[in-house]
């Protein structure tokens, strides 16, 4: 038994409510799939005692999977229900394979009477179970694979103690999901790094602060020393016979802050004016050159001015 709302990737179907109060029995699969505004399945199905498997897939709306007289079926699927709360299943004896995956709402898992699973058995994206309760607590055999992935927030306790596995069963149990393992390492990455530069900038500023600042200064400062000034010299009368005599002095050093000829000729005109000016007397040469572009340059040696 299909019921299918739509065959396109989006669930269109206009269908809000099932019922059916006298089916019992199904022999092939019931699937309910790609209903978006299809709720209240708590009794859609409320005296069915076998069916052949259970499928439920891509229901927008749907709340619950729940069917309370079954006791033995296949496989059973439910992925792609978003708001699912529940998934019951109180008389269930013995299924084939158990897929539960996409079902971010999913809060309650109840198979009290589960004694067997022919097949696999995979929990995947329910991040909502908090706790297993009735999950499976009277299971005894997996003939399968057993995979839990993603359910982080659970705080109670699966207990497999008294079941058996196949020789060729594999477990596979991840509470945390890889994508939010890899959000793990990259926060893990860069607490990491954050502690590297505390404490690197702790050692610089505190533990060798003084250290450092002491070397930067000896690398950026420069002592000049000016000689004292002469005292005056007297005779033993008290005569002055040499004597001080404030005086200023202009040097003039290439340091290359002119790059062309025609600023630091313009800047010595400047200089040489001022000094004129002043009735001072100007030691050293000036000799000028002209260049190939007809531009007159400083030749004379910086030392000799």
């Amino acid at each position: 038994m299909t019921l299918i709302g739509t065959t396109a990737d989006e669930a269109k179907a206009p269908c809000e409510q099932m019922y059916f109060p006298k089916l019992q029995r199904i022999d092939g699969t019931l699937t309910l799939s790609r209903f978006d505004r299809l709720s209240g399945l708590g009794t859609t199905f409320g005296v069915l005692t076998q069916a052949g498997a259970l499928r439920y897939e891509h229901l927008a709306l749907a709340n619950t999977f729940e069917f309370p007289l079954i006791e033995t079926t296949g496989n059973i699927t439910v992925t792609d229900c978003p708001i699912l709360r529940s998934v019951l299943l109180p008389a269930l004896t013995d299924a084939g394979s158990l897929e539960i995956t996409g079902c971010p709402a999913i809060e309650t898992l109840s198979f009290p009477k589960a004694e067997r699973f022919d097949g696999d058995v995979s929990l995947a994206t329910l991040p909502a179970i908090k706790d297993f309760g009735e999950f499976l607590p009277a299971l005894k055999a997996i003939s399968g694979d057993l995979s839990i992935d993603d359910l982080s927030s659970l705080e109670g306790v699966l207990d497999l103690s008294g079941c058996t596995f196949s020789p060729n069963s594999t477990l596979d149990l991840r509470l945390v999901a890889a994508t939010r393992l890899t959000e793990l390492r990259v926060s893990v990455l860069f607490a990491g790094m954050f502690a590297f530069l505390a404490v690197n900038l702790f050692n610089l500023q505190i533990v060798h602060g003084e250290e450092y600042l002491n070397e930067y200064m000896q690398k950026t400062e420069k002592v000049i020393y000016t000689p004292g000034t002469r005292g005056k010299i007297l005779d033993r009368n008290g005569n002055v016979l040499a004597y001080n005599e404030l005086a200023y002095s202009v040097a003039v050093q290439d340091t290359g802050a002119y790059r062309k000829d025609a600023d630091r000729n313009a800047m010595l005109l400047r200089l040489v004016r001022i000094l004129n000016k002043h009735e001072e007397e100007i030691e050293g040469k000036f000799e000028v050159g002209i260049n190939e572009t007809g531009e007159m340059y400083l030749i004379t040696d910086t030392k000799s001015l």
